[in-house]
């Protein structure tokens, strides 16, 4: 999956999902 196919909400929250280290 490409991130510029995803919203700003969809890449803010796996941003914080892999700083929490979720992957």
């Amino acid at each position: 999956m490409s991130y510029t196919e995803l919203s700003v909400e969809e890449r803010a929250t796996i941003q914080i999902s892999h700083a929490q280290g979720f992957s």
